[in-house]
């Protein structure tokens, strides 16, 4: 086992699991093992990256102590066969502040249940799923988000998400939704009328290009008649000039 301290955490890990490279300074992690199976370094807070392009069909954390990470950007991001992550349901996320790209073109996950995550420290979840094609159940209900502050593209081009349940968000600070669900092809019912969210700002194309959607309630959300027009319109693909980020 080898030490490490640095801009990654202090923590023991195995480097024949683990690699860590240095670049302008900073310093990332990435699993290397061919398994799957493993036990994430108690004591990581950047967890950037760390599985990202991982060949198995299967990733088991359990037994892991990730109580500690703050950054899970990228941390399943492009795994092209990854179908099942054993432990994912009870993850410890309670210290977490950005899951930006978190599961990027995991393509062959098929259902996630996260209904139990602590995201009382996140701020922010954009493109958090991005481009999961072959998603067709993510379960995020009753998630307390009171420092998020942007959920942009969460779960866009996900063309086979079927079941989307985000009831019950707490996200008082939220201020762009921009793109959220966008391209959700197969989508069919949506409940939003139960979130809490009063400082919203940027809700351009939230669910554009999802044709099978019956049309949500947003009579709590205090929009305009504008605003909600602009919910399902998307005018541009220009991230940069829409301000999402």
């Amino acid at each position: 086992m080898i030490r490490y301290s640095g801009n990654l955490g202090d923590f023991e890990y195995d480097e024949n699991e683990y690699s860590i490279d240095t670049v302008a300074t900073k310093d990332s992690i990435t699993y290397i093992g061919t398994t799957g199976k493993t036990i994430i370094p108690k004591g990581l807070k950047d967890a950037n990256g760390l599985f990202i392009g991982f060949k198995g069909e299967m990733i088991d954390i359990s037994g892991s102590d990730t109580s500690e990470i703050i950054v899970f950007d990228e941390m399943f991001a492009r795994c092209p066969n990854l179908k099942m992550i054993v432990g994912i349901e009870t993850m410890n996320v309670a210290s977490g502040k950005s899951f930006t790209l978190m599961f990027d073109g995991a393509n062959s996950l098929k259902e996630l249940d996260l209904h139990n995550w602590d995201m009382s420290k996140a701020e922010n979840v954009d493109l958090m799923f991005w481009q999961c094609k072959n998603l067709e159940k993510l379960n995020c209900e009753n998630w307390q988000l009171p420092k998020c502050e942007s959920a942009a593209l969460f779960v866009s081009h996900c063309y086979a998400l079927i079941e989307l349940n985000v009831k019950n968000w707490y996200a008082p600070n939220i201020r762009s939704v921009s793109k959220f669900a966008c391209g959700c092809h197969n989508l069919k019912q949506l409940d939003l009328e139960s979130w809490s969210c009063g400082n919203l700002e940027k809700v351009q194309g939230m669910l554009a290009g999802c044709p099978a959607l019956k049309r949500p309630d947003f009579s709590s959300w205090g929009l305009s008649d504008y605003d909600i027009v602009r919910i399902f319109n998307d005018t541009s693909d220009n991230f940069d000039k829409m301000g999402l980020f």
